[in-house]
């Protein structure tokens, strides 16, 4: 695990800093209901993905998912309106990263399990909302599926429909592209830099 931590660093810091740009910005668009969610889903599985084709680790997911999910602690450093404005975001990216280790662990010879993507993109998203209704006991946060049928049924029917379609399609790309990049490798210095420009950014945004 030592050596492949430098390759584990940047897959989650490179997460990281999708979720604090890109994903902060489809959050303020907001032009196409789920988008943010669909995107950042299928990154978040790719860049586990990705990890565990560089490292033959299946336990980086939990490794990867972690260090994403700590960038978003960043945030406990600003002015919070309430603390699960940053601990729900950071529940969700472990929750991918937990569903993700069964869902690789479920592949065979590089062939692509529909059922256990599918799979992943619902339970994440169920376990997620059975959190947040534990957590109405502390937050005065509503769950997502209490703020309208249409958000309810985006979240947990048809974002995670699609997003499984998506990361079906960039595991494909991955594995036919296994030859040319499962060796590809990464220097601290450079997993480190982009740890701390994920940090950067997310403070900033």
């Amino acid at each position: 695990m030592k050596k492949n931590f430098s390759s584990i660093l940047f897959w989650g810091s490179l997460w990281g800093l999708l979720e604090a740009t890109l994903g902060y910005l489809l959050h303020l668009i907001d032009f196409i209901p789920g988008l943010s969610s669909i995107t950042m889903t299928s990154i978040g599985f790719y860049c586990i993905y990705r990890a565990f084709k560089n490292t033959d680790d299946i336990n980086c997911a939990f490794l990867v998912s972690s260090i994403a999910s700590s960038i978003k602690f960043v945030n406990f450093l600003l002015p919070l309106s309430s603390p699960f404005k940053v601990i729900n975001p950071a529940i969700a990216i472990l929750l991918e990263g937990a569903f993700a280790y069964l869902a690789i662990k479920s592949f065979s010879d590089n062939k692509l399990n529909i059922k256990e993507i599918i799979s992943f993109n619902f339970l994440w998203r169920f376990t997620f909302v059975f959190i947040q209704i534990i957590e109405m006991q502390f937050s005065p946060m509503k769950p997502i599926i209490f703020r309208g049928s249409s958000k309810a049924l985006g979240f947990l029917l048809y974002q995670p429909l699609v997003s499984s379609f998506v990361i079906l399609f960039l595991v494909f790309l991955i594995n036919n592209s296994e030859k040319r990049f499962k060796k590809l490798s990464f220097k601290p210095s450079i997993s480190f830099s982009l740890f701390f420009m994920a940090l950067f950014a997310q403070f900033m945004l």
